[in-house]
């Protein structure tokens, strides 16, 4: 993956843009649950939102959080949802919130220096 700027990456994926693009204008790349998506920083922040609403959504399984995958997390792409358990939620929003973090940090330190 060297043709890759690593953006974050944590126990349950990794979010990425390649090199030749910047941060700012490249689509973000996620990869979890063995698939990967792309994202505008747009449609990262609401893919965030429904993170959000998910971890507010009542659980059937917290105690069986490891394996019971109860949990349909929704994407901004209509076609594409995920069932994961709460342990990955808490993984993804990591990722994504750390993924988005990290890109602001990026444009603030572009606009001052």
């Amino acid at each position: 993956m060297e043709d890759v700027h690593i953006i974050y990456n944590n126990e349950v994926g990794v979010a990425f843009v390649w090199d030749e693009a910047t941060v700012q204008h490249s689509p973000i790349n996620i990869i979890f649950n063995s698939t990967v998506l792309h994202f505008s920083e747009d449609e990262l922040v609401f893919f965030s939102e429904h993170i959000q609403r998910a971890l507010k959504a009542p659980f059937t399984s917290r105690d069986d959080s490891h394996t019971c995958k109860s949990i349909i997390l929704q994407t901004p792409f209509k076609q594409v949802s995920f069932a994961i358990n709460y342990a990955e939620l808490l993984a993804v929003e990591d990722l994504v919130k750390e993924t988005l973090f990290e890109m602001e940090l990026h444009t603030i330190l572009h606009q001052v220096l």
